[in-house]
């Protein structure tokens, strides 16, 4: 999908975050976070970075297309889910105000997942009233939500999830506990991110460390 000049970097981080180097507080950082993720047996949430901001004015993304090639990766992939029977996959098509305005340019992909048999979710489809989605106030840039946005959708996937599939509600002292522990710790970041987003702050939050202080 990705032009041919910028898929190196997609496959070498390295290239594509080449700049952070230039941070080597923040580098420091996040190997403080990995190395207490690695103490702990598992991570309180997804790795992102983020900035607590809200979008003004507007932006403008590439409209990307399927390529062959593209079309060629997802068909393989497809056909190695069905070859290891795995059934529960859910694809998604995130939200995106910019490229949501310019067309679906990812109908060849979700007609190859669903007839392929697999789940395809379009997020951006009646976004506004399936789950109040508000362009002018949930979006840091135009494919990106801000912690607003990402609140509504974070509880509009869980919605999604659990009608679609079968999730275990029983689990061992030691699961529930770290579900706690992560619950107590996103807790601490949504409260954190909406104050700083109502000042306007527009500086990158990438480790735990920037929530818990």
């Amino acid at each position: 999908m990705f032009p041919e000049e910028e898929q190196e970097s997609y496959r070498i981080p390295f290239i594509k975050y080449h700049s952070g180097w230039e941070r080597a507080r923040g580098c420091f950082k996040t190997l403080l976070d990995k190395m207490e993720q690695n103490r702990r047996g598992y991570s309180v949430t997804k790795n992102f970075c983020g900035y607590a901001d809200r979008m003004e004015g507007p932006s403008e993304h590439a409209a990307y297309e399927l390529s062959e090639e593209g079309m060629e990766s997802l068909e393989e992939f497809l056909n190695f889910l069905k070859e290891e029977n795995i059934e529960n996959v859910l694809f998604i098509r995130c939200p995106n105000r910019d490229l949501s305005k310019k067309g679906d340019t990812l109908k060849k992909a979700e007609t190859m997942v669903t007839t392929a048999g697999f789940d395809f979710l379009d997020t951006t489809e009646d976004a506004e009233v399936l789950w109040g989605l508000n362009d002018d106030t949930d979006y840091y840039d135009g494919g990106h939500l801000n912690i607003y946005g990402a609140e509504k959708y974070t509880k509009y996937l869980a919605r999604e999830l659990n009608s679609r599939y079968q999730f275990p509600k029983n689990h061992e002292t030691s699961v529930t506990r770290q579900w706690d522990a992560c619950a107590a710790y996103n807790k601490k970041v949504f409260e954190k991110a909406k104050r700083l987003t109502d000042e306007h702050y527009h500086e990158g939050l990438y480790t735990q460390s920037d929530f818990l202080k």
